[in-house]
């Protein structure tokens, strides 16, 4: 069982020893402590409850975010491959709380809040300016005083916007109804047409209600004196002199980047003793002494005693094994060449502490339904290749890591089984000329299936693949049972599976003549009825009633639909097989009959190659991912694997920037 065996540890203490203790599990990192509300031996009544506060050290983080979401305002941008590359920051934690000490943060988050206070003030002053230059620059060609244009004792003077489409129009009906009216066309810019009038102040009203019909904007100069050229070129002026206040704002805001490195230490500093203080409130406490509770692995008992023993002579440390109505958490290892697989199993959720760990038998299947999925020898060594240049030079951890590690282990299997098919780059080595013939005759040599001109043996492999995998999955369970005691289970319900799926099969395949010979009918027919019957009358062996329990073994017969559906599931690697090399085939075809085109066929060649099979390498890997996962976790995991396990989280110094060096 590739689950890591866990102890109850236990430990008591004099108070004066908490702070310490609590100190030194977090660096020894291999502990989980747990709620004591939930698990206390120390009377309820002499417990204290402590409710710590945490207040001060959340308000810095708030601080410390601000600080570094502002300096991300100003930095300069890295990609997505620059930000890989960069290694992390490597302190030791001695440095590190000198650190805390000698930097003024409060100063440091208080020229940040000024800094674009002043910001945020400029900027609104520049949006202002500019809608304000929008509004005059259409009008720059009026040579009076705006001030001016206003009311008379005789005229009024009304400015606004129409629609150009329409203004040819408003002037020859205007000229029709009001000839009064004298109309001025100061601009034309955007579909807008900037007019003015000249209207007697007697019919006003009137002119008003012809505009309206014409969707008239009217427009008041206010607050302003002069020319529009002059008044446009006193608010260039002004926008020049505010940029240049805002460049030298910028330049401090740059100018604080160089701080930036600490306040990336100071975080991970502070979510540490945040974590450390939340999980206090985990621990009881009485007058004089505290206790936790907590688990570890099994072979980091020593460790432990070493480490609190050496440094406290004092505490009481109990480490023993888990009572049975307990559920301790899970924590998964597995052999190198397994663990990468771990990833498939996260994605699905943890197995329970009793059960069996799924990632080693997930993994040879998870690993050849990949390669048969991608089916392109080709595309198995660019995806390998990046996978390793990707371990290589990018700083990778945690699950990103072990995803990359899987994928390079996929790439392996794509490049097998492509061979073993025939694809490299679909069928690109029959364009190649005649020379490159050694190279196609090796190449054929390796085939074994062909997707494409033999889907019929490919349709049949895939099935025996499902198969083999759904009658693992109930060898899984027949042996969990068997762990568990549960010997009517294992011989009664599992094993007549066993043989009633093979002895089906078998009677299949004597009655349709591949398996010629009185023996192999007699053998399936034998199997078949054998094991049914027991499920017949077994399977409800539990129920009181007989017509309950024959009720209950005719459901379990008909579960045989169930499994027979899942194994025509695994179809799905024909379909997704066939399509990589289709598409492949595809893009050769194009490309190479374009390079009969003179001068650009050689380039469009090319682009349709390079392009083409990067698109269907991107496509097809991440069809190959989700529909292998998904067999996994439809038709395999569902005939044995429980789940709900919780995993093991030991409290540790945990960090997001940086990496913490021992001192």
């Amino acid at each position: 069982m590739a689950v890591n065996k866990l102890k109850k540890i236990e430990i008591l203490g004099h108070q004066s020893l908490h702070e310490e203790v609590i100190n030194t599990l977090q660096k020894l990192g291999i502990v989980q402590i747990v709620d004591f509300k939930n698990d206390i031996s120390i009377a309820d009544d002499l417990v204290e409850i402590r409710e710590i506060e945490t207040k001060d050290v959340d308000i810095t983080l708030q601080q410390i975010n601000y600080c570094l979401n502002f300096h991300k305002k100003f930095e300069k941008k890295k990609g997505l491959i620059e930000t890989l590359r960069e290694p992390p920051k490597i302190i030791n934690l001695n440095k590190l709380a000198g650190l805390v000490q000698s930097f003024d943060f409060s100063h440091h988050y208080n020229q940040c809040q000024e800094l674009e206070s002043q910001l945020n003030s400029a900027h609104a002053e520049e949006a202002k300016i500019k809608t304000e230059i929008n509004f005059w620059q259409p009008w720059n060609p009026i040579e009076a005083n705006v001030k001016d244009l206003e009311h008379t004792e005789q005229c009024t003077i009304i400015a606004g916007i129409v629609s150009s489409d329409v203004e040819e129009t408003l002037s020859q009906e205007l000229k029709d109804t009001l000839p009064e009216v004298d109309v001025t066309i100061v601009n034309h810019e955007k579909n807008k047409s900037y007019l003015l009038f000249i209207v007697n102040q007697e019919i006003q009203d009137r002119l008003s209600d012809f505009l309206k019909q014409y969707e008239f904007q009217e427009i008041k100069f206010l607050n302003r004196e002069g020319k529009p050229a002059a008044i446009l070129e006193q608010l260039k002026k002004q926008l020049q002199k505010l940029q240049k206040d805002i460049e030298t704002l910028q330049h401090k805001a740059q100018d604080l980047l160089k701080e930036k490195e600490k306040c990336l230490m100071l975080y991970d500093y502070y979510t540490n003793l945040q974590t450390k203080q939340k999980l206090s409130q985990y621990i009881a406490h009485t007058q004089q002494v505290f206790s936790l509770v907590g688990w570890l692995k099994a072979k980091d008992e020593q460790k432990i005693l070493h480490g609190l023993e050496k440094k406290f002579h004092e505490l009481d440390i109990i480490i023993k094994e888990p009572d049975a109505d307990e559920v301790p958490p899970v924590d998964l290892f597995n052999k190198t060449i397994v663990s990468p697989f771990e990833a498939i199993t996260n994605l699905y959720g943890l197995p329970n502490y009793k059960e069996v760990d799924p990632t080693p038998l997930l993994a040879p299947f998870f690993f050849l339904f990949f390669g048969v999925c991608l089916t392109d020898a080709a595309y198995g060594i660019i995806l390998s290749l990046a996978c390793v240049l990707a371990l290589r030079y990018f700083y990778l951890h945690g699950g990103s890591k072990k995803m990359v590690q899987l994928f390079f282990l996929c790439g392996i299997s794509t490049f097998i089984c492509g061979a073993l098919t025939g694809g490299w780059f679909g069928d690109i080595l029959n364009y190649l000329p005649a020379y490159f013939t050694p190279l196609r005759n090796f190449k054929n040599s390796l085939i074994i299936l062909d997707p494409i001109n033999d889907p019929l043996k490919f349709l049949i492999f895939a099935l025996v693949l499902g198969f083999i995998q759904v009658w693992c999955g109930v060898c899984i369970q027949m042996y969990k049972d068997l762990k568990e005691g549960e010997l009517g289970n294992a011989f009664l319900s599992r094993f007549p599976w066993l043989v009633l799926l093979p002895g089906i099969i078998v009677l299949l395949l004597a009655q349709g003549n591949i398996l010629q010979g009185a023996m192999w009918a007699g053998l399936g027919k034998w199997l078949s009825i054998l094991s049914a019957g027991t499920l017949f009358f077994f399977e409800g062996r539990n129920q009181k009633n007989i017509f309950g329990r024959l009720g209950t073994g005719f459901l379990a017969l008909y579960g045989i639909v169930g499994y027979y559906a899942d194994m025509l599931s695994y179809c799905r690697l024909l379909a997704l097989g066939l399509a990589t090399a289709v598409i492949a085939n595809v893009v050769n075809q194009m490309a190479f009959l374009t390079l009969k085109i003179p001068y650009v066929g050689i380039i469009m060649m090319a682009c349709i190659l390079i392009g083409g099979h990067i698109f269907n390498l991107a496509i097809n890997l991440l069809g190959a991912f989700v529909h292998t996962s998904r067999l996994q976790f439809i038709e395999f995991f569902t005939k044995f694997f429980e789940g709900g396990g919780k995993p093991f989280v030991p409290f540790a110094i945990k960090t997001k920037y940086i990496s913490i060096e021992e001192n």
